[in-house]
């Protein structure tokens, strides 16, 4: 698919990136990079400055992109473990690129190693945790030591870490009927089994736990003061947390729970190096635990899954204009006047380094009023949307591309599909309604009892006040995926919404349908976000694109995989029949042998193709 000399697949990362961690006894770092199926383990050494690739297969798990917990080393850096695709624990032959088996039947998630590789710990079915160790004839024995409370099997476990100085587990702990952004607990639990600390209070959400290098401290994130802000504990069983925080930034995210990494602890122990959102913009710095509320800056842009080697820095760097790469940056000064050194040593994308014809998005502010929805009441607020305008002399429209989640956020990070559009003259407006991550805990609880009216009112008083100052022109079209592209179908069923068409990817259609189908971590989320079930269910229906499909506005655009188990085909395919009985403009794409996100190159392509042309023939925009 190629528009004005530009090429989606050209800008579409070539390869993935996740899963850093030191290599033990050296001065070096393996990653996990995924190329179409094929996932290979690589290592660099800082010393030399050379990457190479030491295992390749597809059989090894890679989880979202800058996440971890896939891989892990052992023995001193002599041998490497992973998780494979279908939940084994192996361990990885480097000499013969051989799999051998370690854990089978566990469905396991993640792994984690002691910071000498003697011990492993993992997380099982979600439910569990598994703790390894090696036998006499050096072979790795697994035990289960925590499998939940009273014996009650209603939660999920995810994030372990190890100290062997404290003969002690860390991980996360939720219940099934929450969200682990609602409130979620972490656990500390002796080799043993034994619950020696439970991390977290009433509606808090605690993530990310990590032990210092030397065992002795742990770190985590916690929402306690309303933001997502680091916290240290210089005694894990009975320390009191202290914040590095300023109470003005999340240095987090909301996220599923499994492999976040947005923070590391220094190789010394002496500070934490953590990602800070600025709305919706990355910013690494550094916290010296003697110092903390004077943070340094050390790198603009998003720095992923940081790991600390020596007085070398690396992580998964993105932003606006520079595509996904790995970045090794020189930490040798803490000073605040410092200026440390950054060098790539992977990429992402065949493209050049930096695309001249992106722009930084512009940040617009609008506030909202107040909204009311039967019997509750939505108070009001301010929203940020950040605008990327195309380098055209004149923008063809404006793209408002919703984020899912709901509660996520698109953040200030290459975005092939953003780089695409506005290269070929559209513009693109990405709105932070309320529900989004990144400004604190209390915007994004502000969703709860209000998705899909709170949502769809922030997203219309952006529209409609930014039109009004002359930033946006008359032609908008809505796009989103899963939860954005139900929040894009609302719209075009929204009379107050004036938009010239709605493009839904892979769209929550039904939400009755949905909370009755979906994955067992999703299975309470409309319970939190609309009302409970039964009580709730007519509301949820009225709140559903499905409940009246004549009341489209405007042509819309439905692209689905045939094997979403998140939303299966068929609500979409019914839903436009219904449309189209109805008299409606809908065009729909299925994708055969794909799922809730696509897999195979060719359907990217596919999918652009055909926005393009109902852009172009369907809603009368001049490409």
């Amino acid at each position: 698919m190629n528009f004005d000399g530009r090429d989606i697949a050209a800008m579409a990362p070539a390869r993935v990136f996740g899963d850093l961690q030191r290599r033990p006894g050296s001065n070096a770092v393996s990653f996990l990079s995924r190329t179409g199926s094929c996932v290979s383990v690589n290592l660099f050494d800082i010393d030399e400055n050379l990457e190479t690739s030491i295992f390749r297969s597809s059989e090894i798990a890679m989880g979202y992109p800058g996440t971890f917990g896939a891989h892990a080393w052992v023995e001193n850096g002599a041998s490497l473990v992973a998780v494979t695709r279908d939940g084994r624990l192996v361990e990885l032959n480097l000499g013969t690129c051989g799999i051998i088996p370690l854990v089978q039947g566990e469905a396991l998630g993640q792994v984690a190693s002691s910071a000498s590789g003697k011990f492993l710990v993992a997380s099982g079915n979600d439910r569990k945790i598994l703790l390894g160790a090696t036998n006499v004839d050096d072979t790795w024995n697994f035990r289960s030591i925590f499998e939940g409370e009273s014996g009650e099997a209603d939660h999920f476990v995810a994030d372990p870490t190890i100290s062997t100085a404290l003969g002690a587990v860390a991980f996360r702990f939720w219940h099934d009927s929450t969200m682990p952004w609602y409130q979620s607990r972490i656990k500390i639990v002796d080799f043993a089994g034994n619950v020696l600390r439970d991390i977290g209070g009433e509606h808090e959400m605690v993530s990310q736990p990590r032990f210092s290098r030397d065992g002795t401290k742990l770190a985590y994130i916690s929402s306690a003061d309303g933001f997502l802000t680091p916290m240290i504990l210089d005694d894990p069983l009975a320390g009191t947390p202290s914040s590095l925080g300023d109470g003005k930034f999340d240095y987090g995210d909301v996220d599923l729970g499994f492999g976040q990494a947005s923070f590391c602890w220094s190789d010394d122990d002496a500070g934490i190096y953590a990602q800070r959102r600025e709305n919706g913009f990355g910013r690494l710095v550094y916290f010296e635990i003697a110092n903390p509320r004077v943070p340094i800056q050390v790198a603009k842009g998003f720095f992923d899954a940081p790991t600390s080697v020596g007085s070398s820095l690396i992580g998964i760097r993105a932003g606006a204009r520079t595509p996904t790469h790995i970045a090794v940056i020189d930490t040798a000064s803490h000073q605040p006047s410092a200026r440390f050194a950054r060098r790539r040593i992977a990429t992402g994308h065949f493209l050049a380094a930096e695309l001249a014809y992106l722009s930084e998005p512009e940040i617009h502010r609008t506030l909202t009023p107040s909204i009311k929805s039967g019997n509750a009441g939505f108070a009001p607020s301010e929203i940020v949307s950040r605008l990327y305008r195309t380098s055209h002399p004149e923008a063809v429209g404006t793209l408002v591309m919703v984020h899912g989640g709901p509660t996520g956020q698109t953040e200030v990070r290459f975005n092939h599909r953003i780089a695409y559009y506005t290269s070929i003259g559209i513009d693109v407006l990405v709105p932070d309604f309320r529900g989004s991550s990144g400004h604190g805990v209390e915007f994004f609880r502000a969703l709860i009892g209000g998705w899909g009216v709170v949502d769809l009112g922030d997203v219309r008083c952006a529209i409609e006040q930014l039109r009004q100052n002359g930033t946006l022109g008359s032609k908008v079209i809505t796009m989103g995926g899963s939860a954005g592209g139900y929040l894009s179908l609302l719209a075009a069923q929204d009379p107050r919404m004036a938009i010239d068409g709605a493009i839904a990817v892979s769209p929550v259609i039904d939400l009755n349908a949905t909370a009755e189908r979906t994955h067992r971590f999703e299975a309470s989320y409309t319970d939190i976000l609309v009302g409970e079930r039964p009580k709730f269910e007519q509301e949820r229906a009225r709140r559903s694109p499905s409940f009246d499909p004549g009341s489209l506005r405007c042509p819309i655009l439905v692209i689905q995989g045939s094997r979403d188990d998140v939303v299966p085909a068929e609500i979409a395919s019914n839903f436009i029949d219904a449309t189209l009985a109805a008299g409606k403009v809908a065009k729909y794409l299925l994708l055969e042998g794909e799922g809730h996100s696509w897999k195979f190159e060719s359907s990217l392509a596919l999918e652009t193709s055909a926005i393009v042309n109902f852009l172009r023939d369907d809603c009368n925009w001049a490409l």
